[in-house]
This record gives C-alpha cells, structure tokens and sequence, in this order.
C-alpha cells in the first residue's frame, strides 16, 4: 500500500486538472477496447517465449465485474495451458502494481526467464 500512494496522489493532482478527463477517456476506451477484442483466441499463436507475472493481491485482475469465480491462479493455468513456449509465475504480497511493489523480484525473474534455454 505504501507504493501505492504516490501513484494515487499523481492520480488525484491529474484529475483536479484538466488532463484528467483526457485521462479518464482514455482509461475507459482502453478497457473497453480489452472487452470488445478478446485476445484469448491467438494466444495460442504467439511464436515466442512468454512470461506471464501475476501479483497474487491483485484487485484489478480478473476483474470481478467481467470474469467473476475467476482466480489469479486459474488465469494462470489457462495461461500455462494456452501459450506455447509459456513461464508463468506469481509473486506474493503484491498487487496489480508488481513492477513497483516487487520490482526486485519482478526483475529476478525476468532476468531467470531471459537465462532459460
């Protein structure tokens, strides 16, 4: 949580000026482009390795809203099932923000999957 306040103060001086409501636009036709192109159809296309990384705290996704009963774990284990060439993993005490709230694991991770054979 404490990563998570800068981010949510930058979020709120944005939206007190007027660049928020291009952000807000923005954010709404992103997921809207999400949930009216699915991208589940051709993953089983992708030519290369792939590392999916979850924090396993994550609020955002799956969204409860669209894809209620779904777990982190099972979006996983689809991913697994579905990627060819596929590393999927998960790090604890993280949310949606892994990147910065585990930065150091988010890295040693990458850093292992670039080292694979």
């Amino acid at each position: 949580e404490e990563q998570a306040a800068p981010i949510l103060e930058d979020l709120t001086r944005l939206f007190a000026q007027h660049e928020g409501l291009h952000w807000g636009k923005m954010v709404r036709a992103n997921i809207n482009a999400m949930l009216d192109e699915p991208v589940h159809p051709f993953l089983n296309q992708l030519q290369v390795p792939v590392l999916v990384l979850f924090g396993l705290e994550d609020k955002l996704i799956p969204n409860k809203l669209v894809h209620p009963g779904l777990s982190i774990p099972e979006i996983l284990r689809q991913a697994d099932a579905m990627i060819p060439n596929c590393k999927t993993s998960s790090i604890e005490k993280a949310g949606h923000f892994v990147q910065w709230e585990k930065a150091h694991q988010v890295n040693q991770s990458i850093f292992e999957f670039l080292k694979r054979d």
